[in-house]
């Protein structure tokens, strides 16, 4: 059975996250390998947010490790035990930061994927494909718009192209929005989004922030609303496509979207990963994420490892996959062309 590293297309997004991480005071120019990972072990136990969720001795972790810390004598060996020791937590959004800038994954989730680059070539090369930008693309399939959002990213998504494509396809019978190749990025930007698709409030999500030296705990439970955006907002069907290659903000945006009466999430699961991180200083330029929050749906289920279930599963082939058969979006169209009759008569 072909199987992908659904982190394979979140990775590539770490870099650009980074630099809206809060960053602590720089690490001394000269210290010992036994106080730089002290100081990250104390990061850790005093700003991670999952050790009681996922059931992590974090103090059993440090004094498993911290003898072999003694023995280090490279910042590669260094490195080599700190992503050791971070594999531990599971979690896609902690992973070590290059001198340069770059992005070591300390945990690479593999699942299935709905979603491929063969898929994506091939919807590209359709007649009507349009490139709105290298954020977002669209095209019409049996008179149902079809908008991919491949990215949240504050660098390359622009909420006014999305509006200027939303704008194009107003009087639609239904839209499809895929975000099963989106890693995350701004959940800003995704709410801002998901606006465009109510006109009323509504809750999308909650999250409470690690507060405390003690593992658990916690700020209060805060709601996050999606807040109608726009001089209209498009309240007709919408076909919502997720899958495990959709991460972090993606997983907030199907948060939000499948609270709204008109939104239909089909698919897969999302990939399961959410965590707000910040990036604090390890030694000589390294670094280190920590994810600081978790994040619930808006009837208070954890998104973290489990992921957003979609209202209608989708099976696929990992073959047809692999070589473009997108299954998922067939079924979509079918689904959004249904919805259209039924309106009608």
């Amino acid at each position: 059975m072909l199987r992908r590293a659904a982190f394979a297309a979140f990775a590539p997004l770490l870099a650009l996250a980074v630099a809206a991480c809060r960053d602590d005071t720089s690490a001394p120019a000269a210290e010992s390998f036994a106080t730089s990972f002290d100081r990250m072990w104390i990061t850790f136990d005093r700003d991670y947010s999952y050790f009681d969720y996922k059931g992590v001795n974090w103090s059993s972790i440090r004094r498993e490790a911290r003898g072999r810390v003694e023995r280090v004598t490279s910042d590669e060996e260094f490195i080599a035990l700190v992503r050791e020791v971070l594999s531990s937590l599971k979690d896609v959004h902690v992973w070590v930061m290059t001198p340069r800038g770059g992005v070591i994954a300390t945990y690479q989730p593999v699942h299935r994927l709905n979603w491929s680059a063969a898929i994506g070539a091939l919807h590209r090369r359709r007649t009507g494909w349009v490139d709105e930008s290298s954020a977002i693309g669209y095209d019409t399939i049996d008179g149902i718009p079809y908008i991919a959002l491949s990215t949240w990213s504050a660098a390359l998504f622009d909420v006014q192209a999305f509006d200027r494509v939303l704008e194009r396809h107003r009087d639609a019978p239904a839209i499809i929005l895929d975000v099963r190749m989106n890693s995350g990025g701004d959940d800003n930007r995704a709410y801002r989004v998901a606006g465009r698709f109510t006109a009323s409030p509504r809750v999308g999500a909650r999250y409470q922030f690690r507060n405390g030296p003690l593992h658990n705990a916690f700020t209060p439970l805060t709601e996050r609303r999606v807040m109608p955006r726009g001089t209209w907002q498009y309240t007709k069907p919408v076909v919502l496509l997720t899958g495990r290659g959709s991460w972090s903000a993606a997983e907030g945006f199907t948060s939000a979207m499948r609270e709204l009466p008109n939104v239909t999430v089909v698919g897969d699961t999302t990939g399961g990963g959410s965590g707000n991180p910040s990036v604090f200083p390890l030694r000589g330029g390294w670094g280190v994420s920590v994810s600081r929050w978790i994040e619930f749906t808006a009837d208070r289920q954890v998104i973290e490892w489990r992921g957003i279930a979609p209202d209608s599963s989708v099976a696929f082939s990992d073959a047809g996959v692999a070589a473009g058969d997108d299954e998922t979006l067939r079924y979509a169209v079918a689904f959004a062309t249904r919805i259209r009759r039924k309106r009608v008569s």
